[in-house]
């Protein structure tokens, strides 16, 4: 073979056959051969090679175009030379890629597991056995039916194989069961793994243990549709099954029955043995109404004390109203059973106002509504009894919610006034102290009695501030008097036990006397023996502390709370003021006439001055006069009168006083004048 180039155009190293020479061909074939074999080996067989290529060369070409030669092969060994490197990169890189790939998948807290295209499991990684429970061995080759609870149906895994079967990626979550059998949710993702004719080959699952957060989800539902503390479905929940029976009771043509259940005086079980009990109650009470009702019915908590039961396919028949009867009984009988809590032992009653649908209406809050009318009637009858809905026993009701409403307003309407009754010596009649009765003049129905609103006013919280008004407008008017000349006497308002376990009401105490520049000492606070003794522990210490800015504490209705004589001893108190039953009775019934003087002779033994309440004829008087009674209040004396009245009165008892002071200083005038 020989090389000729005469003209230069020619490309050298070509044989006399226009190609290279073989051994050439051979080498660079050999070179992509061995690529993959070790780069080591592949650089060491190049160059080798080449060496002997460019050995064989400088024989086959004459020296002119030996420079030329070698600048080209050296062009092309550089360029073989990065070649060689990027492949050996590359190889570094993938196979560095692998790895972290395998370390990623054993070491992720995900459970990954794939399958061939027929399912059977290759691969778990360790997640996947710590989460399940089942290990590598055990699973290699099986299929995950393994895993399957049993809570899908078959649209579920219809839509899974469907969604697989396009080729995407299923997300959802799976309810799967461990090895012992306990359930988990498992947040999965299965994904299609295809190769490059696009053919599924494999499927790769991955999935996240969230049964932890599942459960606080459930229990956030749980809570937004059930009460915390009895458990029972809420107003919320009560609600929506209500609609539903109803629309059930409209397709199936039967009827059903709502019973709102209210316990009596439940606030004071609440404020005398404390919200413990109280909460104990309620949940006992709740789990033994359910066991008055059939598994169709339903029984939630409306709030506080408000229970309401769902009566529901009650048959629509003449006995219709005695089967609900009976459910109402039963709910009685079972609740007066004595609760033992703690040792001791708590009778409670409930109120139940039932209303029917359809016969009071078909509409959820109608029914509702009608059904606390109802139970306002049970309330009314003396509670511990059940009432049906009846229309002309539902306008109590409608004139209570009135009545409710106005008085909210009355306060910012001016509409309330006070009166003032006298308290004097039972001897001399000398007006020794007025009692602040609050009245409310209402527009267009007169004058409301006391008794028609006071208890209201305890009920929906208003006693905060009208008692507050009360307090500042007896003793800025004591105050007024005082000032235009009259002779001091003592104001005497009465305060709950809402008011007195206030955290600012020594504060208000306090502020009120500084505002009105009157002394504490003309100012006596009245509570009920009854509240005083449920609430000692509670308002002994408050009391003390009013005590202490010099105002007065009078504990009213003496007598009819049965206190022992040891609790009565450790009332923080100046007066007693007997009970205007005992003094109604003192002439002719016996055991009046006999625990009067006993009251009077204990307080005096205590030190404390005693008023008797109530009293409205000269024949008590003079009773109460013979058993040394203090002071009296009633309309023998004196009825409420208006401060106008009062101002009369105070001037009457002053003139005396004037005409001696005048007499005493003309009798001295005239003495030294001589």
């Amino acid at each position: 073979m020989e090389s000729t180039n005469n003209q230069g155009s020619n490309p050298p190293l070509r044989s006399t056959h226009g190609r290279l020479p073989f051994f050439f061909s051979i080498t660079l074939s050999l070179l992509l051969v061995v690529l993959y074999c070790g780069w080591v080996a592949t650089v060491a067989l190049a160059l080798g090679l080449i060496s002997v290529y460019l050995y064989g060369m400088t024989w086959h070409h004459k020296a002119k175009n030996l420079k030329r030669e070698n600048s080209r092969l050296s062009h092309q060994l550089h360029e073989l030379q990065q070649h060689l490197d990027q492949q050996i990169t590359k190889y570094k890189h993938s196979k560095s890629q692998s790895r972290k790939l395998s370390s990623a998948l054993e070491q992720t807290a995900d459970s990954v597991f794939i399958t061939n295209r027929a399912g059977y499991i290759e691969y778990v990684n360790p997640a996947f056995e710590k989460i399940t429970g089942y290990s590598r061995e055990s699973v290699i080759g099986k299929l995950p039916t393994m895993l399957k609870s049993g809570k899908h149906d078959r649209a579920f895994y219809a839509d899974l194989w469907s969604t697989l079967g396009q080729g995407k990626s299923f997300n959802g979550v799976f309810i799967n069961v461990k090895k012992g059998g306990l359930l988990f949710y498992e947040e999965k993702t299965i994904t299609p793994l295809k190769n490059s004719q696009g053919e599924v080959t494999h499927y790769i699952s991955t999935g996240r243990d969230i049964s932890e957060r599942m459960r606080e989800q459930e229990q956030l539902q749980f809570l937004a549709h059930h009460d915390s503390l009895t458990g029972l479905p809420n107003r919320n929940l009560f609600n929506a099954r209500l609609r539903h029976t109803l629309q059930q009771a409209e397709w199936d043509r039967h009827t059903t029955a709502l019973l709102l259940l209210d316990m009596d005086r439940f606030k004071v079980i609440n404020d005398t043995l404390g919200h413990d009990i109280g909460d104990r109650l309620l949940k006992e009470m709740s789990e033994r109404i359910q066991t008055c009702l059939r598994d169709t019915d339903t029984v939630a908590r409306l709030g506080g004390d408000e229970f309401a039961v769902i009566l529901d396919v009650i048959e629509t028949t003449a006995n219709s109203r005695d089967n609900i009867s009976a459910a109402a009984k039963k709910i009685l009988n079972t609740l007066a059973t004595p609760f033992t809590l703690a040792g001791r032992e708590y009778f409670i009653t409930v109120s139940i106002g039932i209303s029917l649908y359809p016969d009071d209406g078909s509409e959820a809050q109608t029914l509702l509504k009608k059904a606390d009318m109802a139970m306002y009637i049970a309330k009314e009858s003396g509670r511990n009894n059940y009432q049906f809905y009846h229309d002309d026993k539902s306008s109590a009701f409608e004139q209570r919610i009135e009545r409710e409403n106005a008085l909210a307003n009355a306060l910012e309407r001016n509409e309330f006034t006070l009166e003032f009754q006298p308290i004097v010596n039972t001897v001399d009649k000398q007006l020794i102290s007025l009692e602040a009765l609050i009245r409310w003049d209402r527009p267009h129905h007169g004058r409301i009695p006391p008794q028609k609103f006071v208890p209201l006013l305890e009920e929906t919280g208003l006693i905060f501030p009208v008692g507050e008004w009360v307090l500042r407008t007896a003793c800025a008017q004591n105050c007024r008097w005082q000032e235009q000349g009259y002779p001091p006497v003592s104001i005497c308002v009465n305060i709950s036990i809402k008011q007195l376990r206030q955290k600012e009401f020594l504060e208000t105490i306090s502020t009120i006397l500084d505002e009105s520049t009157m002394a504490g000492r003309y100012l006596t606070l009245e509570i009920s023996e009854t509240q005083l003794a449920a609430h000692l522990d509670k308002v002994s210490t408050t009391l003390k502390s009013v005590r202490n800015l010099g105002v007065q504490i009078a504990v009213d209705d003496f007598g009819s709370g049965s206190s022992p004589l040891s609790a009565v001893k450790k009332f923080p108190a100046d007066s007693f003021k007997i009970d205007p039953s005992l003094i109604k009775g003192v002439l002719h019934d016996i055991d009046s006439s006999n625990l009067t003087p006993t009251v009077i002779n204990l307080a005096h033994d205590l030190g404390l001055t005693v008023v008797a309440e109530g009293v409205e004829y000269p024949d008590q008087v003079d009773y109460l006069a013979a058993q040394q009674c203090d002071q009296i209040q009633g309309y023998v004396h004196c009825p409420p009168i208006p401060a106008k009245c009062v101002e009369e009165m105070l001037f009457k008892q002053a003139k005396p006083k004037q005409q001696t002071t005048r007499d005493a200083l003309s009798k001295k005038y005239h003495s030294a004048k001589r």
